[in-house]
C-alpha cells in the first residue's frame, strides 16, 4: 500500500457521496469508515497489482474513469 493508494482510496470515498452531498453533507464520512475498516483487515490478502509508477493524475477528475 502507498500514499498514492490512500489517496484515491480517500478520493474514492469523497466521489461515492458526491451524488447526495448536498441532501447528506457527511455522508462521505460513512464510506470513509468502511474503507479504514477494511484496512484494518487482519486477514488482509496480497494486492492483485503493484503499485502504479505514472505520476500522480492532474486532470479534473483525477484519473478516474468517466461514466
Amino acid at each position: 500500500m502507498t500514499g498514492q493508494d490512500i489517496i484515491l482510496l480517500l478520493r474514492g470515498a469523497y466521489q461515492a457521496a458526491a451524488p447526495l452531498a448536498r441532501a447528506v453533507p457527511e455522508l462521505w464520512r460513512r464510506y470513509l469508515a468502511v474503507i479504514v475498516d477494511g484496512l484494518l483487515s487482519t486477514t488482509a490478502a496480497p494486492l492483485p497489482q503493484p503499485a502504479s509508477t505514472r505520476p500522480r493524475p492532474t486532470d479534473r477528475n483525477g484519473g478516474m474513469p468517466r461514466g
